[in-house]
């Protein structure tokens, strides 16, 4: 199943992404360096996916893995 959406998150190696659909998550992206880059590269790997808010299925999951969930990378 295509993602639908994916959100940037900060992570002690940098901004990194996970994308979700209705399952749960579909991807992770690694960071690329920067917010920039990482977004693009989320952005060319689920380009079906929209950046937004992460939904609460998704909040959960974060925080299960220790990331705080709608915190968005510093530019």
């Amino acid at each position: 199943m295509k993602p639908q959406g994916f959100a940037l998150f900060d992570s002690p190696i940098g901004p990194c992404a996970v994308a979700w659909n209705k399952n749960g998550i579909a991807g992770m992206q690694l960071t690329a360096g920067t917010v920039g880059k990482t977004r693009a590269h989320a952005a060319k790997r689920w380009p079906s996916a929209v950046e937004a808010p992460p939904p609460p299925h998704m909040t959960a999951a974060l925080a299960a893995c220790g990331f705080t969930p709608g915190r968005s990378p510093t530019p």
